[in-house]
C-alpha cells in the first residue's frame, strides 16, 4: 500500500522484534544497493500455469496473457504496475515499525525521496530541540524526560491546591443564612467547578449551588444540589442553560455545560430563588 507519506506492505510472519526488523532492513539495503534489474514480461496463462510465480491469482474470468514483473534473483510476481528498472533507484530504505495483521504483520516503511524529506524535517525538529532545551542531540531525550516529569509534578501541586482552594471555598458557601449559593469564576475549567459544587453539597445535604466560570472567553456553569435540597433539577437544569445560551447535561442531582452568555446569570439566579 502506497500511502502519502508512508507506505507498507504485509508479510505472513506473525511478529517482528526490533532486531528482526534491523536485519530486515540491512538485508533489504543489500539488495538495493547490489542494483538487481527489474523487468516486466508477458506470459501465456499455459505458460503462466507452468511457473513459480509469486501471486495472489488471477482475477475471475481472466483470458489472455500475464503480465510478469521479476527483480533479477530475487522474485516473480504478477502485476500490471509501473517499477523502477533497477533496485538501486530506490536507494534507500527506511523500515519504521510494524503492527499485527489478520495473523500476519504490517511494515511500515519509506524510501528513496520520501526517505530523505523524513531525514531532513527530523535533522531540522532535532536542531529546534536542542536550540530550546540548550542541549546536546544526545541530550534531547532525557532534558525532554525532566521536563515532562517536572510539569507533572507541578500539576500535581495545582491539583493539590485546588482542592484546598475549594475546601475552603465551600466552608464559606455553607455558612451563607440562605439555602442558595451563587459565585462566578474567572479562570477557572469546568473540573474546578464540579469540585466545588461536590464538595459543598456534601457539606450541607440541603444546598443548592449555582456556579458560573469565564476561562480564556469559555463560559461554565454547573447546578448542584444536596440530596435534601428542594429542586429538580433535571427540570431547571435544561432552563438554565436556555438563559445562558449554552447547551448542558447532567444526571441526578447536578446539571452543567458550556455557556455563550454569562452576562444573563443574573436571570439563571432568579430560577433557583
Amino acid at each position: 500500500h502506497l500511502g502519502a507519506h508512508v507506505s507498507d506492505i504485509e508479510v505472513d510472519v506473525k511478529s517482528l522484534g526490533k532486531s528482526d526488523l534491523r536485519l530486515l532492513e540491512a538485508s533489504v539495503a543489500v539488495e538495493v544497493r547490489a542494483a538487481r534489474r527489474v523487468s516486466a514480461r508477458r506470459v501465456s496463462s499455459d505458460e503462466y500455469e507452468q511457473m513459480e510465480v509469486r501471486s495472489r491469482g488471477l482475477p475471475t474470468g481472466h483470458s489472455g496473457d500475464v503480465r510478469l514483473i521479476e527483480i533479477e534473483g530475487i522474485d516473480l510476481n504478477t502485476c500490471g504496475g509501473t517499477h523502477c528498472v533497477s533496485t538501486a533507484e530506490i536507494e534507500a530504505i527506511a523500515l519504521l515499525g510494524t503492527e499485527s495483521v489478520r495473523g500476519g504483520t504490517r511494515i511500515f516503511y519509506v524510501a528513496g525521496e520520501r526517505l530523505r524529506s523524513r531525514v531532513g524535517a527530523e535533522v531540522f525538529r532535532t536542531a529546534q530541540l536542542r536550540s530550546l532545551l540548550g542541549v546536546s542531540d544526545d541530550e534531547v531525550v532525557d532534558a525532554v524526560e525532566a521536563r515532562v516529569d517536572h510539569l507533572k509534578h507541578n500539576a500535581r501541586l495545582i491539583r493539590g491546591m485546588e482542592e484546598e482552594l475549594a475546601s475552603s471555598i465551600a466552608q464559606q458557601l455553607i455558612v451563607e443564612p440562605e439555602a442558595v449559593s451563587v459565585k462566578h469564576f474567572v479562570g477557572r475549567g469546568l473540573p474546578f467547578l464540579q469540585r466545588l459544587g461536590r464538595k459543598t453539597v456534601t457539606l450541607d445535604p440541603g444546598r443548592v449551588v449555582l456556579l458560573t466560570s469565564d476561562n480564556s472567553g469559555e463560559g461554565f456553569f454547573l447546578l448542584s444540589a444536596g440530596e435534601e435540597a428542594d429542586i429538580n433539577v433535571s427540570e431547571v437544569g435544561p432552563r438554565i442553560a436556555a438563559v445562558l445560551e449554552g447547551k448542558g447535561g447532567g444526571s441526578g442531582r447536578v446539571f452543567q455545560g458550556r455557556a455563550t452568555q454569562l452576562s444573563k446569570s443574573g436571570e439563571a439566579v432568579a430560577l433557583i430563588r
